[in-house]
């Protein structure tokens, strides 16, 4: 499939795992950066139809800063989900005037991303 697909995580592990689900589904244009700072970058460069973003990665809250940032230069041609492993409920204040279109629960990672796909029309 040749949608745009980038994962923002700095767990390199788990941002691999969710690369190789995605590949093993037929996604071939899949891509993996570390930080807030090359996330904004590869946005504007490359702009993804889909991301797939550690909520805080560098800091608390660089998550939601690109998801900010990335929203204003590309607006809704993109989804963003985040990817965590805290509750939702702790950074809903953060996120009140903040467009994004859901949540991941690192620890059911796989299950999750497969619902967000087919919510997509496998995309």
């Amino acid at each position: 499939m040749d949608k745009k697909i980038l994962i923002v995580e700095d767990e390199i592990l788990i941002a691999y795992q969710i690369k190789i689900t995605l590949i093993q589904k037929g996604y071939t244009k899949v891509d993996v950066v570390h930080s807030k700072k090359a996330a904004i970058e590869y946005s504007r460069d490359n702009g993804p139809e889909i991301i797939f973003m550690d909520i805080a990665m560098e800091y608390e809250t660089a998550g939601i800063d690109a998801c900010v940032e990335i929203k204003r230069i590309l607006g809704d041609s993109v989804k963003i989900y985040f990817l965590t492993s805290y509750s939702q409920d702790s950074f809903m204040a953060l996120l009140q005037n903040v467009s994004y279109d859901g949540f991941i629960d690192k620890l059911q990672i796989s299950v999750v991303l497969q619902q967000v796909l087919a919510e997509n029309g496998n995309f």
